[in-house]
C-alpha cells in the first residue's frame, strides 16, 4: 500500500499504526519531524503511551529515509553528510519481532517510483525502539 501511494503521488506522509495483540489498529499517528530531536521525543512518547495503554502491543511505521555518504563521519554530524539517495522504510515491530524493509526511490525521466529489485528485509533492532522495548519487556512479553 505504501509503495502504491508513493508511486501514484510521488511523495509520502510519515504514518504509524499502533496495534493491539491481535493486530488491530488502536491508533494512527502521523508525526512531522523537524529534526532528530523530534524523532527521539516521538519514540519516547510512544513508550509512555505503551506504559498507559496495555492494548498497544505492536507498531507499523512507514517513513522516508535519506541514504548518506559516510565521508567525514564522525567529525561531521549525520545531518551534514551528503545525501546520496532516498527511500521509503517500513518497520513492523511487536514484543517478539522487528522487521525493516527499505525501498530506494528512483527519480528519472519516467518520474518518481520505488525500486523493489534486490530489497532485503532486515531484523536489525533500531535504537529508537528502545522506549517501546523497555515497556514491553517490563510486561513480560519479550
Amino acid at each position: 500500500m505504501a509503495s502504491h501511494v508513493f508511486s501514484q503521488a510521488g511523495t509520502h506522509i510519515t504514518i504509524g499504526f499502533l496495534l493491539n495483540e491481535i493486530g488491530e489498529v488502536v491508533r494512527i499517528v502521523s508525526p512531522n519531524f523537524a529534526d532528530h530531536a523530534d524523532k527521539l521525543i516521538f519514540w519516547n512518547e510512544l513508550g509512555s503511551l505503551a506504559e498507559t495503554n496495555e492494548n498497544f502491543c505492536g507498531v507499523i511505521f512507514v517513513s522516508e529515509i535519506c541514504f548518506r555518504s559516510g565521508t567525514g563521519f564522525p567529525q561531521k554530524r549525520v545531518s551534514d553528510l551528503q545525501i546520496t539517495g532516498e527511500g521509503l522504510q517500513i518497520l513492523v515491530a511487536n514484543p517478539d519481532v522487528c522487521l525493516i524493509k527499505t525501498l530506494p526511490v528512483v527519480r528519472d525521466d519516467k518520474g518518481v517510483r520505488l525500486e523493489s529489485v534486490g530489497i532485503e528485509v532486515t531484523q536489525l533492532e533500531p535504537n529508537f525502539l528502545a522506549p517501546l522495548r523497555r515497556v514491553w519487556r517490563a510486561r513480560g512479553r519479550t
